[in-house]
């Protein structure tokens, strides 16, 4: 059976452990809090093996040996040690790295802490499951105060933590169980108001806290979030108000919530004395690669109905897996119980999983900022979500240079405001890819529609414009809690004011300006309905009343640099294994303006070279001045610019050429596939292309670790991206040079498999409507077809155009459709192709029809039929008969339409058509 041993304070301060009413042995704490391997006075910690046999004397040695041979093998629940005490020194001394000589007691018996005298709560109904009460808090900075004044005078950074990766993880794995997990999953923002308010519920709670933890003038705190990103240390005290009364189980998975040292200051202890009544904390810090594994291991285990001394073996059991070299790890985890406390387990009956409450995710896929590469920015991050949050602002435009990480911030911006925005934050991402993209205002009202989830026949029709306008508006102002980016916003301004210095003197089409004149109409509707707006944009403001430019005037209005500290992290973090000094990295970033995007460039560009550190700075600095040199026109261009031309001329030859045929990709997300076809990767095998994907990926990655690349997702197999994009200021100088070199064979490749991408998805028996697969692949490279079916031959380019027209209109973009359908008659009437051209008629007087123009649709099938007419095409002519039927039928004209079906039917029997016929008797 299960045994407690009691520890007390005896004569001479001594420490004495009881078992059954008889002392094991008397011991020295002191000494075990001193030489112990967590918190040691020695340069070298204590060993754990021989800490642990320490320990194990202090308890007796031989007769605890005797006392333990009676108990069955963990996981058994008779096999359960319970060390009891009231004394916070005594419970300090870390015992779980108990020791027999052959292994440590954790991994042959359940281990745990009971807390006598400890209130018991009333045990909660079987019948309901578990509500797991989460929070994630990752704080951006903590207020110094002056000690004279107690004002705040500065902010100082904190150590970012991955808590939403890890929250994630450990959502997924609890409600992917096979069998559905008794445990209802609600994430809830990690500040104090937040646990004050959301914890209403009839359910019993476990409770999950991932974040830092402290001490603070001996007193245990965690490190709840203000809401903005400044740390608000809450005493136990707190905590326990909060959850005392409705929590049964605590897992507070920050560093220090079970302290060693200090002894007043253990948190997990604390909050068992004030009454809840199992608590798992941890007694140092926690390496961040083991918190996530060890967390969803306790989890299973404790959904599975076991016990959590229980779940809490079979966790230390993976983290000794995981960390086999490492045992001093193996016993920071500490299991505090009320005495008397009996677990229950939750029974309900649940025929699938439980759905997890959460705010919305941030769904900001189009910025493609890479997570990996984003440093610093504390106090833009704290300053922006105060924005929103403390001063009420409904719409800011955050301004900077190319390349000064805007677009990483907002990203990061996201994630920390979803609580607050819990109606959802949405990204649209405004930057065109590929040659000479054209910005169509409809466009954007799909995107944004199809980002929201709003479904309505106005997005039926391309020119509906007004009324889409106010379909979007309607839905957002429904949505009063939730928040619209705008990217790259500079694109619909530079359209709108070709004069803008930022634009490059780049010339648009006077329809561009229309098209971005409607992109702000809209977004002025928006702002006018109360939308809470950010915007990224070069230098100008949109120009919306009640506008916030951030930085501010006072600050110089344009996002500056990072801060010299952070710069020479990203630099560390960037640079392999090439190990530069100190000075070479902090003239290095000074040298590029500590813009983000160049020390990436810069970074890799050393990782990879081989020359020295006095070198390399000379040879940046000689190409910076000649940039700054108003003698030579060429050289004038940004820091930045020369900077993307440097790690340019550093590829080798072949691979340069490579980067630079990607500039004709018009979808904003590059895979393998889009290499092998514009590289000419491929091979052909029984009359069908094979394309080279994997051999596309290993460039594609090349050119990411070299950061002229951004990668998404990660391949943890292959320790690459999955998928690729091309940062604007890099995707505009590549345009630039570019233009220097033919780029007639990737474009004629890129539209050769555009067309056979059309081909399939057109083909009936296994294109989109037959296959579910060829339509989800088909739609997402739409964007690639609408730019390269015009590089064909005419020949080829009529026909493509009009299989892409039926496409387009199938997967749900009508404005593209209308484009296909226009370019297909500009090429037939161009080739003179009548059979074409009676296709095209046929198939714009469909789209029409569909529509609701009956007129117009009509008139385009008689000129259809004419042209069939004319070329004794009976087959086409039977077919377009049939649609003039529909389109009088629907009028009502059931006489005339009764007419044409009969011509209609009378050619399908004449040419034995039997299925076109059931069509018609139908």
């Amino acid at each position: 059976m299960a045994i407690t041993i009691t520890l007390r304070r005896g004569v001479d301060d001594r420490g004495e452990a009881w078992l059954n009413g008889e002392v094991l042995a008397s011991f020295e704490p002191d000494a075990l809090l001193i030489d112990q391997p967590l918190f040691s006075q020695r340069i070298l910690p204590a060993d754990p093996v021989a800490y642990g046999q320490r320990l194990f004397a202090a308890l007796g040695g031989d007769s605890l040996r005797a006392s333990l041979a009676r108990l069955p093998l963990a996981p058994q629940m008779e096999s359960l040690i319970a060390i009891q005490t009231d004394a916070a020194e005594l419970a300090a001394i870390p015992w779980e790295y108990l020791h027999d000589g052959d292994d440590y007691l954790i991994f042959k018996y359940l281990f745990v802490r009971e807390v006598p005298n400890a209130p018991l709560p009333e045990p909660p109904d079987p019948t309901v499951p578990w509500r797991m009460v989460v929070m994630g808090s990752d704080p951006l900075v903590q207020e110094v105060y002056d000690p004279k004044t107690g004002f705040v005078v500065a902010y100082a950074p904190l150590e970012r933590l991955h808590v939403v990766r890890e929250l994630d993880q450990l959502r997924d794995d609890l409600v992917g169980q096979q069998s559905p997990a008794p445990i209802r999953w609600h994430r809830i923002a990690p500040t104090r108001q937040a646990l004050i308010d959301d914890l209403a519920t009839v359910e019993p709670l476990l409770f999950h806290y991932t974040g830092h933890g402290d001490v603070a003038d001996g007193v245990p705190v965690l490190c709840f979030d203000d809401g903005t990103g400044c740390m608000d240390a809450r005493p136990v005290a707190d905590l326990a108000a909060d959850l005392r009364g409705l929590t049964y189980f605590a897992f507070l998975n920050a560093c220090r919530t079970a302290d060693s040292r200090e002894p007043g200051a253990n948190l997990a202890l604390a909050l068992v004395r004030h009454g809840i009544p199992a608590v798992l904390g941890t007694q140092y810090k926690v390496l961040d690669d083991a918190a996530a594994p060890f967390a969803r291991t306790f989890y299973r285990f404790l959904a599975a109905g076991q016990h959590p001394a229980q779940a809490l073996y079979r966790a230390r059991l993976q983290l000794k897996n995981q960390f086999r070299s490492a045992p001093r790890e193996w016993a920071i985890p500490v299991l505090y119980l009320a005495q008397g406390y009996a677990w229950q387990v939750q029974r309900p009956v649940l025929a699938a999983p439980l759905p997890p409450i959460e705010p919305r995710e941030p769904r900001v896929e189009q910025l493609r900022a890479p997570e990996h590469t984003f440093v610093g920015r504390d106090k833009e991050l704290l300053e922006l979500a105060r924005l929103f949050i403390n001063h009420h602002e409904r719409i800011v435009t955050l301004r900077g240079a190319g390349g000064m990480g805007k677009t990483a911030l907002v990203q990061a911006l996201a994630q920390r405001l979803r609580f607050f925005f819990d109606q959802g934050i949405v990204a649209v991402s405004l930057f065109l890819p590929g040659e000479d993209a054209p910005l169509r205002a409809a466009t954007v009202r799909r995107n944004l529609a199809d980002r929201l989830a709003i479904t309505h026949p106005a997005f039926d029709q391309p020119d509906a414009a007004e009324a889409q306008e106010l379909v979007l508006a309607e839905a957002l102002r429904a949505r009063p809690r939730l928040l619209l980016i705008w990217d790259n916003y500079e694109t619909v301004l530079w359209r709108l004011n070709p004069n803008d210095p930022e634009a490059g003197g780049v010339r648009f089409e006077p329809e561009q300006r229309l098209e971005a004149a409607a992109v702000q109409r809209l977004v002025r509707l928006l702002a006018d309905k109360g939308v809470h707006l950010l915007f990224t944009t070069r230098q100008s403001p949109v120009g919306l009343p009640g506008e916030y430019a951030y930085p501010p005037a006072e600050r110089g209005s344009q996002l500056g640099g990072l801060a010299p500290l952070d710069s020479v992290r990203l630099l560390r973090e960037r640079v392999g294994q090439r190990m530069p000094s100190t000075a070479f990295l902090e003239q290095l970033a000074e040298a590029v303006g500590h813009s983000p995007l160049a020390l990436n460039l810069a970074a890799a560009r050393w990782a990879r070279g081989q020359d020295d550190e006095a070198t390399f700075l000379a040879d940046l600095g000689e190409q910076l001045r000649q940039a700054n040199d108003a003698a030579p026109q060429m050289y004038q261009q940004s820091s930045l610019a020369i900077n993307v031309r440097l790690s340019l001329n550093a590829l080798p030859a072949d691979l340069r050429t490579d980067l630079l045929a990607l500039t004709i990709i018009a979808n904003p997300v590059i895979v393998p596939l889009h290499g092998a076809v514009i590289w000419g990767l491929s091979e052909e095998t029984d009359e069908v292309m094979r394309y080279l994907d994997d051999q596309a990926h290993t460039r594609l990655e090349l050119l990411n670790q070299a950061s002229l690349l951004q990668g998404q997702g990660y391949d943890e197999q292959r320790n690459r991206a999955t998928t690729y994009s091309v940062q604007p200021v890099i995707a505009t100088v590549l345009r630039q040079l570019a233009d220097e070199q033919a780029l007639d064979e990737p474009r004629a490749r890129y539209a050769r498999w555009a067309d056979q991408v059309v081909s399939r998805a057109y083909n009936n028996e296994q294109g989109i409507d037959a296959s579910p697969e060829v339509a989800t692949s088909t739609k997402f490279y739409l964007a690639d077809l609408a730019i390269a079916i015009p590089y064909l031959p005419p020949e080829r380019r009529g026909w493509a155009a009009w299989r892409a027209a039926w496409v387009f209109e199938r997967l749900g973009q009508p404005e593209q459709a209308q484009q296909s359908i226009e370019l297909a008659v500009a090429t037939a009437t161009e080739t003179e192709n009548q059979e074409l051209l009676s296709r095209v008629y046929h198939q714009q007087a469909t789209l029409l029809e569909t529509r609701g123009d009956l007129g117009g649709a009509m008139g385009l099938y008689e000129q259809s039929l004419a042209i069939k007419e004319s070329l004794g095409d009976v087959r086409g002519k039977s077919a377009t008969l049939h649609e003039m039927a529909g389109v009088l039928e629907t009028r009502g004209d059931l006489g005339g339409a009764m007419g044409l079906y009969e011509q209609s039917l009378a050619i399908k029997e004449s040419l034995g058509d039997v299925r076109g016929k059931s069509a018609t008797l139908h």
